[in-house]
């Protein structure tokens, strides 16, 4: 389950981002851990998984940002 919310979590955000794959790299193994928490935490609906991992890699973006650094799970 977490790989299939993975790949569509990264197709998704590829398509609003342009990455270099170095970046795209990075932000598949914060992916990764994120969603593996979550599932540790007891999500267990893909769809859920795959929005939240999506609002994670865009705090992530705009955590560069911010003075203060990311609002989420880092």
């Amino acid at each position: 389950m977490i790989n299939g919310a993975i790949d569509r979590t990264m197709s998704a955000y590829n398509s609003i981002h342009n990455r270099t794959s170095d970046l795209n790299s990075d932000a598949r193994e914060k992916l990764t851990d994120y969603l593996a928490a979550l599932l540790e935490f007891g999500e267990c609906d893909q769809t859920r998984l795959e929005v939240m991992g999506l609002v994670y890699l865009i705090d992530l973006d705009e955590a560069d940002a911010r003075p203060n650094g990311p609002r989420r799970f880092h």
